[in-house]
C-alpha cells in the first residue's frame, strides 16, 4: 500500500464456519469497531487488532464525570482567584477527590 495509491480489491475469499465461530468473529469485529471484512482484512495484513478499552456507553460516563470534575477545578480557581483561603474549599475538594476515585475505580475495572 503506497499512500494515495488507490488499490483495486478484485478477489473475493469465501469460507464457512460454525455458528459459534461465527458469533466469535462477529464479536471481535464489533469490539474493535470493524465489519467482519474489514476485521478479517486486517488478519490478514498481520496488523494488530486494537481494542477500546471503554465501550461507547462508558466512555460517555468518563467524560460526563470529566465534565463535572472540571466543573470543580473552575470553580476552585475562581475562588482562590478571588484572593479566597484556600482552607474554605475543604467540601469541593472532598468532592472532587471522590469524582476522580470513582473513575480510576470505573476505568481500571473496565480494563480486566
Amino acid at each position: 500500500f503506497i499512500r494515495g495509491v488507490i488499490v483495486i480489491k478484485t478477489k473475493r475469499v469465501a469460507f464457512r464456519l460454525s455458528d459459534d465461530d461465527y458469533t466469535d468473529l462477529k464479536t471481535k469485529a464489533e469490539m474493535a469497531g470493524l465489519t467482519v471484512s474489514a476485521f478479517c482484512q486486517q488478519l490478514v495484513k498481520g496488523v494488530k487488532i486494537k481494542y477500546p478499552v471503554l465501550s461507547t456507553e462508558d466512555s460517555r460516563e468518563v467524560v460526563s464525570h470529566l465534565g463535572k470534575i472540571g466543573g470543580n477545578i473552575n470553580q476552585i480557581a475562581h475562588w482562590l482567584n478571588k484572593g479566597n483561603n484556600p482552607l474554605g474549599m475543604q467540601e469541593d475538594l472532598k468532592l472532587l477527590r471522590e469524582y476522580v476515585g470513582y473513575l480510576w475505580d470505573f476505568v481500571t475495572e473496565k480494563r480486566r
